[in-house]
């Protein structure tokens, strides 16, 4: 993996991922990144420049997505490639995936307390 940013916007931390999150090492440095984030009241990562995610990078997602949860963190996908959705889509019996707009994180941006929509029970992979 290239590099992971983080960008703070009141409450709400937007992590931007780059390349691919196909190795241990890239899949820890994104979930020590985005752990460090305890504080914010919303979490969006950006998927769009990630082209390549593995089993251990799945499993990093779930893991972040149930740490989130458990601190009652809203945590967010924001334009994920075919390849990391075809991914997600596999996972589906355990885990719900939020994914979201434009629209919405420009949103969240401008208002860091607007009310996040609830997670739709069969998941939002077709949503954005």
């Amino acid at each position: 993996m290239g590099h992971v940013s983080v960008e703070r916007f009141g409450a709400v931390s937007v992590l931007g991922c780059e390349a691919r999150i196909v190795r241990r090492e890239a899949a820890f440095a994104l979930r020590d990144r985005v752990l460090s984030q305890k504080e914010a009241g919303r979490i969006v990562l950006d998927l769009s420049e990630v082209y390549a995610l593995d089993g251990i990078g799945l499993g990093v997602l779930m893991f972040l997505q149930k740490w989130a949860s458990d601190r009652r963190i809203p945590l967010m996908l924001f334009n994920p490639r075919s390849v990391v959705r075809a991914g997600l889509e596999g996972t589906r019996r355990v885990a719900n995936w939020r994914i979201t707009s434009l629209e919405e994180v420009l949103e969240l941006i401008h208002d860091p307390n607007r009310t996040v929509r609830p997670i739709s029970p069969t998941c939002e992979l077709n949503a954005a």
